[in-house]
């Protein structure tokens, strides 16, 4: 369950980069972004999960 929660936001996080490629952005610039924004919501997750 958890493991799919993962993949789609992995998904989202790579359509969301997707449109940083316009603005002239290095692919390593955008994998950073990439994991920063998947970092964020795992975090944002365990809180959820934490305060349940």
């Amino acid at each position: 369950m958890q493991a799919q929660q993962m993949a789609a936001q992995a998904a989202a996080a790579a359509g969301g980069a997707g449109s940083g490629m316009q603005m002239g952005m290095t692919p390593q610039m955008l994998q950073q972004q990439q994991l920063m924004a998947h970092i964020a919501k795992l975090q944002q997750q365990q809180q959820q999960q934490q305060g349940r």
